[in-house]
């Protein structure tokens, strides 16, 4: 996150807006968030930016992905239900 926010004085989570967990198979489990950071820079009122971030579990190893979004996009949220889930 500092790569995207040099001189940031202060950060904090400010709300989680999305959450999904999801097992595509016995290898393959992730989680997607989106949540938005409150953060304060030198000399300006505090902003609010949207982040995407996920935990993906291959194999037993978890690997994690967090990356700002613009305003307009959802992240990368592919947590629509398997279709089997549609008799249950």
């Amino acid at each position: 996150m500092l790569i995207y926010c040099q001189g940031l004085e202060d950060y904090h989570l400010d709300e989680l807006q999305h959450q999904c967990f999801n097992v595509e198979s016995y290898d393959k489990v992730y989680h997607h968030y989106n949540f938005t950071v409150r953060m304060k820079m030198p000399e300006a009122d505090w902003k609010v930016k949207l982040y995407f971030a996920e935990v993906k579990e291959v194999f037993r190893k978890k690997y994690y992905l967090c990356y700002p979004l613009d305003p307009n996009e959802n992240g990368n949220s592919n947590c629509t239900p398997p279709s089997y889930m549609k008799y249950v």
